[in-house]
């Protein structure tokens, strides 16, 4: 596997770096588009200019995952962080396809874990209610289930929560 041979490196990400972001996001979240039949997902449709904003808003912070690589890097995961009234909400954690299951999208959270935003009392994401490959997966990083709720687009969304530890 690539990343056997070539190291992965975690960094804070800038706003030159949203157009990989973008394409990142998206291939990963159209998983969740197939899973529920709807391709207007949020991550999908969201903007180069909306994802630049992100950058701008003061309160949230973004880190991508780097293959290192002889040609430069390549960018293949992303998650965003964002401190609320004493929550650190992870929002948009993806990897690139080709790339699942090879530890990138636990690093990246164990990047947020390790490096919370001032005042973080707890984590907490949204993660698609269909997709309990997901929950599993969060649950194997300290996440249980809290609530399920249903989002902007009419999907059923599974609430989890950590305690900073």
């Amino acid at each position: 596997m690539e990343t056997e041979q070539r190291p992965i490196t975690l960094r804070r990400a800038t706003v030159d770096d949203v157009g990989e972001i973008i394409t990142v996001q998206r291939a990963a979240f159209l998983v969740e588009a197939y899973l529920y039949g709807h391709p207007h997902l949020p991550p999908l449709m969201e903007t180069i200019d909306e994802a630049r904003a992100v950058f701008r808003d003061g309160v949230t912070e973004v880190v991508v995952a780097e293959l290192v690589r002889d040609v430069g890097p390549r960018l293949v995961g992303v998650v965003r962080v964002k401190l609320d009234d004493g929550a650190a909400q992870i929002g948009r954690l993806a990897v690139a396809p080709d790339m699942m299951g090879t530890g990138i999208g636990s690093r990246l959270l164990q990047f947020v874990h390790d490096n919370p935003p001032v005042g973080t009392e707890r984590f907490t994401l949204h993660t698609a209610a269909r997709n309990v490959g997901n929950h599993r997966w969060y649950s194997g990083h300290g996440y249980h289930q809290v609530s399920t709720v249903t989002d902007v687009s009419g999907i059923d969304v599974v609430a989890m929560e950590r305690p900073l530890q």
